[in-house]
């Protein structure tokens, strides 16, 4: 149970660096190919949110059904 519990915090927390980590990077520098990059790792960033959202809500799920 805890390592599930982790496994979605980390999730979480990944998600939260590639969407907010982006502009923080943009605002400072910007790499050579940025025009590439920066689609990609947002895209990440919110694929891994979705992922986290979807498993958080089957988990749910069957908890409810598991009984």
């Amino acid at each position: 149970r805890l390592s599930g519990m982790v496994t979605r915090l980390s999730m979480a927390i990944v998600a939260a660096a590639l969407i907010l980590g982006l502009p923080l990077i943009a605002s400072a520098w910007e790499p050579p190919g940025w025009d590439y990059i920066a689609p990609v790792w947002f895209f990440g960033g919110i694929i891994a949110a979705i992922a986290l959202i979807a498993r958080l809500a089957f988990a749910g799920r069957r908890k409810d059904h598991g009984g």
